[in-house]
């Protein structure tokens, strides 16, 4: 999920998709559609929903666990690491 519209590429709004997303003061904001990010010319996160107000960007763990990364974390890091067999 991001609210940079320059990240998104091919995005289209779905029946099937939220019309906004609740954050975890209540407030709520407006999802514009999904589309993708495009990481390298070989490799893009899929279903990435583009919402009009969100300050950051989120990564599901699921999703990249699905697409073949492995996650680890430490306290100030992040590694992922990916087998494209």
């Amino acid at each position: 999920m991001t609210g940079s519209k320059d990240l998104v590429v091919d995005v289209q709004a779905s029946s099937s998709m939220p019309t906004h997303v609740q954050y975890g003061d209540a407030s709520m904001s407006k999802v514009l559609g999904l589309g993708k990010v495009v990481i390298s010319p070989d490799l893009s996160i899929e279903k990435v929903m583009l919402v009009e107000t969100l300050a950051y960007n989120l990564l599901s763990v699921r999703q990249l666990a699905i697409m073949g990364f492995a996650t680890f974390f430490d306290i100030d890091t992040v590694a992922l690491l990916w087998s494209n067999s």
